[in-house]
């Protein structure tokens, strides 16, 4: 299929006979087309190829019912749409159908277009046809090779709190194999609950970076004993509202809500950039009077798990999207050699506290 000049398909597989019709349709009147069923190789990881044909689409149109409102694969490919700056189309079906709260995210500021037979689809293909698509120039990358940025520096590279936000999404649904575990609304939050968490503590994340976009990242969440305690059992995920202001110092229990890097620069030298920031990171919150008695991170990599298990970090129980949580106590650094080796700094403020 030719790069850019197809229109990706969004829609639930309980309308795929519907779906399949308007496909047709739109082909036989010369709009090529990308469908899931369809276009993807066999054997191919389904999350990957769907992100990469959207990627290179010229739009979205999403086949709005009742069925693709409810969609959790919908939401993502919105949040996709979204993040590569993808305009969405939405074909209502049912001219009384509303977005749901987390559609209403992506498609609340787009006109739609109501299907009422095939005079429908002339507008769809005049609004297809006059979406256009830019790209960024080579010559405005600022950061080729990875690097390491703290959310608060992160508009260097143009990006807003809600551009960080969806790409990170983004980046959980490329990595996490959604056959084993679970990615949607209540475990990851939803996207208006993050970016107010961004925007008012941009330097609780830092972000992997290259060619000028987030291919890894960490957040980690600053909290009470209370919420700790609920999300090492297992009982609770990470939400937005758990953030205790820190501005003061005191004591903390830190949760690094996940550490996910895109397969392509899934390497140990990257999450070595990643952990490392982390702990200079946590050796300037110190500075500032933040000491934290707990740490813990979720872990969906066996290569991130095998380098926190060096670092000391032990397997405490499983999230409710099955990831492994791993917790670490300020007392267990003081014993392990490869943190007093690579981070001195670290130790030794914390043994001085």
């Amino acid at each position: 299929m030719d790069d850019s000049k197809f229109v990706f398909i969004s829609y639930s597989r309980n309308n795929i006979n519907f779906v399949k019709e308007i496909v047709e349709r739109l082909e036989t009147r010369g709009t090529q087309t990308y469908i899931d069923f369809r276009d993807i190789p066999p054997g191919s990881l389904y999350a990957e190829e769907i992100v990469k044909a959207i990627e290179h689409s010229i739009c979205c149109v999403l086949i709005f019912t009742e069925d693709a409102n409810a969609s959790g694969y919908v939401i993502n490919e919105m949040n996709s749409a979204t993040n590569y700056n993808k305009p969405i189309i939405p074909l209502r079906i049912n001219k009384n159908l509303l977005p749901g709260k987390a559609l209403e995210f992506y498609i609340g500021k787009y006109n739609w277009i109501d299907y009422i037979g095939l005079e429908s689809l002339d507008k769809l293909e005049q609004t297809i046809a006059q979406v256009g698509e830019s790209k960024k120039a080579q010559t405005d990358i600022k950061y080729r090779s990875p690097v390491v940025i703290s959310g608060e520096n992160l508009h260097e590279i143009g990006y807003t709190a809600e551009k960080k936000v969806i790409e990170e999404m983004e980046i959980d649904y490329k990595t996490l194999n959604p056959t084993e575990y679970i990615v949607n609304e209540e475990t990851e939050g939803t996207p208006p609950e993050w970016i107010e968490h961004t925007s008012s503590y941009p330097e609780t994340s830092s972000m992997l970076i290259v060619n000028d976009r987030i291919v890894g990242y960490y957040l980690l969440v600053l909290m009470n004993e209370a919420n700790y305690a609920s999300i090492i059992s297992g009982q609770k995920m990470v939400k937005a509202d758990m953030q205790e202001f820190y501005g003061f110092g005191g004591e903390f229990f830190c949760y690094v809500a996940i550490m996910p890097i895109i397969k392509t620069y899934e390497t140990q030298e990257n999450y070595l950039l990643l952990i490392e920031e982390f702990f200079g990171k946590m050796t300037l919150f110190a500075k500032k009077g933040i000491k934290i008695k707990k740490f813990a991170i979720s872990v969906y990599s066996q290569l991130l798990e095998a380098m926190m298990r060096a670092l000391g970090f032990k397997v405490v129980g499983l999230n409710k999207a099955g990831g492994k949580i791993m917790e670490l106590s300020t007392e267990e650094i003081k014993s392990n050699k490869i943190i007093q080796t690579r981070f001195p700094e670290f130790c030794k403020i914390y043994e001085d506290m």
